[in-house]
């Protein structure tokens, strides 16, 4: 598989060196997404990728993470900790992001506490400093892309290992309304995590559920969701609605530079 992997890469890199380039193109390589020196005989050897494929490979996984959008809107930068508890979950979450060898965090409490943004922000900054790909997924998009898989083990596979082996894995509202009366929505989601927390893979998630009540609804996996997240949990007790005060926030703004514009 390696010896495969690495001769289609060279073959790519011969490809890109015939083919040559446009004046768009990166100025390092022309386009060739390669650089290249002369050797003793005066032949053209291939060092290795240039950086510009670097670059590329960034702009697909921001493309294909499903937050491209959400990363200019949800940043560290611009989260109104206005409070002790966000304060100290901002600051958390920073941490999350410094720490290598953390694997889960947990966002956990009622709707409009600044979950999201907060886990979106991490996304960001993961993405940013360590280039690994990060998926994200909204449960209720999960469950139902799961519950329309067909009954062929190949496309089951091939659906559940995305999430499986994704570096960086992002649920959003996890168990958000859940049908009890499905088991197979847990097992299948029981399966995804289960298997990311065997391989020490990165996973965020979000929900509003506290993690007594995570535990309630299944205790394998907010067992090990907890386990792996070694003290990163977050549980929103005391935050007024975030999410209506910064629509307040921007309303306010918005009255302002009307006010100003008529006078």
């Amino acid at each position: 598989m390696v010896l495969s992997n690495v001769s289609r890469l060279l073959e790519d890199l011969k490809r890109n060196l015939k083919e040559g380039a446009n004046s768009s193109d990166c100025p390092i390589c022309n386009g060739k997404r390669v650089i290249t020196k002369r050797n003793s005989l005066g032949l053209l050897e291939i060092v290795g990728p240039c950086d510009c494929t670097k670059q590329e490979y960034y702009k697909k996984i921001i493309e294909s993470s499903g937050l491209k959008e959400k990363f200019e809107e949800c940043t560290f930068e611009n989260f109104n900790a206005y409070s002790d508890e966000l304060i100290f979950a901002k600051s958390m979450c920073k941490s999350f992001v410094s720490d290598s060898l953390a694997k889960n965090l947990l966002l956990l409490g009622k709707s409009g506490t600044g979950k999201t943004h907060l886990a979106t922000a991490v996304c960001e900054k993961l993405l940013n400093i360590y280039k690994k790909p990060i998926l994200y997924v909204r449960y209720r998009e999960l469950v139902q892309r799961l519950k329309g898989l067909t009954l062929s083990l190949e496309e089951r596979e091939k659906f559940i290992g995305k999430y499986k082996n994704i570096s960086n894995l992002y649920i959003d509202d996890l168990f958000k309304n859940m049908d009890k009366r499905y088991e197979t929505e847990k097992q299948l989601v029981f399966e995804i995590l289960d298997y990311r927390y065997s391989k020490r893979l990165k996973t965020i998630i979000t929900s509003e559920y506290n993690l007594k009540e995570l535990l309630s609804i299944d205790e394998a996996i907010a067992g090990r969701l907890g386990e792996r997240a070694k003290g990163y949990i977050m549980v929103f007790d005391n935050v007024k609605n975030y999410r209506a005060k910064r629509i307040k926030e921007d309303m306010s703004k918005r009255y302002k530079s009307f006010s100003k514009g008529s006078g």
